[in-house]
């Protein structure tokens, strides 16, 4: 940093310090909760184009968001296990992907189809 920004060794009224921190966490809070809902979103459209070549691609697209975004959307939500709750163990998740011409027939054979709210 340059000459002026924030230096540690300058004491901070606690007033500033817990504003800064309530605005991290609302901020932060923020963030969580649009990942989670960018996450509900992949998973709706994974399982409508199902899981093939370059459909990854096409769900960044959609949804606005870069590949590598999708890639670690995905990898969170379909390929981690969740806890039964029967027994409290790890399970592996259970889901059914469409098939080719099933996802070509729900988005009108052209592949444009959008996800619906």
């Amino acid at each position: 940093m340059g000459g002026q920004g924030m230096s540690w060794s300058n004491p901070k009224p606690f007033n500033e310090v817990c504003r800064r921190a309530g605005g991290r966490r609302a901020y932060n809070a923020l963030r969580r909760d649009q990942k989670l809902f960018r996450r509900l979103d992949a998973s709706h459209l994974l399982l409508k184009y199902g899981h093939s070549r370059g459909v990854q691609a096409r769900i960044a697209t959609v949804l606005g968001v870069s590949e590598a975004t999708i890639s670690r959307d995905v990898k969170a939500t379909l390929y981690a296990p969740h806890v039964c709750k029967a027994c409290g163990s790890y399970r592996p998740r259970n889901f059914e992907f469409m098939t080719e011409k099933e996802s070509l027939i729900s988005a009108g054979q052209n592949g444009t189809a959008d996800i619906a709210h």
